[in-house]
């Protein structure tokens, strides 16, 4: 499975001037939408933490699919109202 989360141009990060990818395989995504799902009906405030190995989860890869960019080791994506 491929999920990663990776910083293209890491060196504009504090201009702002930075891109961030996704790259996703399809059982990942497979995965992505049932996590989602859960999201969907949890109570605003509530986020779900997709972690590197690197940093114990392992939900998301630790192999770059770009050699022009760094990967991040937890994504968060949050319930919102």
């Amino acid at each position: 499975m491929t999920f990663t989360v990776e910083i293209k141009d890491p060196e504009d990060v504090q201009e702002g001037n930075h891109t961030v990818e996704i790259f996703v395989s399809a059982d990942g995504i497979e995965k992505l939408l049932i996590d989602l799902e859960h999201l969907k009906t949890a109570k605003p405030g509530t986020s779900l933490r997709l972690f590197s190995s690197a940093w114990g989860g392992g939900e998301l890869s630790s192999t770059p699919q770009r050699t022009d960019s760094v990967m991040t080791n937890l994504l968060r994506i949050w319930r919102a109202e």
